[in-house]
């Protein structure tokens, strides 16, 4: 599988053939957040998206679906916009 992450949107496809397999568009409500890091899970079943403004959301890489939101977080004032993977988990950094 391949991932595109642009700044709004997700797309998989499938290399065999090219097919886009899932779209995730949109994935912040807010049109001015944008995507600021992207890492999948070991298993790579799941993704971790940061947003421009902090926000974490994790979500089902086969069928697109959210799984979780997780709010901004703050440390010493700055959000934290970045991830990190250790072993079997992904860690929100500045």
């Amino acid at each position: 599988m391949l991932v595109v992450v642009t700044s709004r949107d997700i797309k998989m496809y499938r290399l065999r053939d090219g097919f886009m397999q899932t779209l995730v568009a949109d994935v912040f409500e807010d049109p001015t957040t944008t995507i600021q890091d992207f890492k999948l899970d070991k298993r790579e079943r799941r993704c971790y998206v940061t947003s421009s403004k902090g926000e974490t959301k994790i979500i089902n890489i086969m069928n697109g679906v959210t799984l979780k939101t997780l709010p901004s977080n703050t440390f010493n004032g700055q959000e934290m916009t970045s991830l990190h993977q250790d072993g079997d988990k992904v860690v929100d950094t500045i």
